[in-house]
C-alpha cells in the first residue's frame, strides 16, 4: 500500500495555498501540495514538511493536525493522509512549471 501526504495549508493572514499545475496538452488545474512518504521520511510529520518544503518551498509550517483514509479502487490502494497546517514563509518552488495559488478564506473557516 502506498502512503502519501497532503497539506491543507493556510497561511497566517488566511490564505489557502494550492498549486496551479501546468502540463503540456492539459488545461491548467489546481491541487493541493501532497507527495509521498519516502523511506528516509521519520513521520508522516516529517514527510508532509518535507513535501511542503519540496512543493511550495516553505520554511516555516506546523502540522495542526493529521487525519487518514483510504482510497481503494480497482487497480491501486493508497493511504492518503491530510495535514492541516500554518505556514508562515514560502518561497519559489523549482522543478515543475508551477504557480502558487491564494484563496481567501471567509472569517471563521
Amino acid at each position: 500500500m502506498k502512503h502519501r501526504v497532503r497539506a491543507v495549508a493556510i497561511t497566517d493572514d488566511g490564505h489557502l495555498l494550492a498549486i496551479k499545475r501546468i502540463k503540456p496538452g492539459r488545461d491548467p488545474y489546481r491541487v493541493l501540495p501532497d507527495g509521498g512518504v519516502e523511506s528516509g521520511d521519520a513521520s508522516l510529520k516529517d514527510a508532509l514538511l518535507r513535501g511542503l518544503h519540496e512543493e511550495l518551498a516553505a520554511t516555516d509550517a506546523d502540522i495542526l493536525a493529521l487525519v487518514q483514509r483510504i482510497d481503494e479502487g480497482p487497480r491501486r490502494r493508497v493511504r492518503l493522509h491530510h495535514g492541516r497546517t500554518r505556514i508562515r514563509r514560502v518561497g519559489q518552488a523549482l522543478g515543475r512549471p508551477q504557480a502558487l495559488v491564494r484563496f481567501r478564506l471567509r472569517p471563521g473557516s
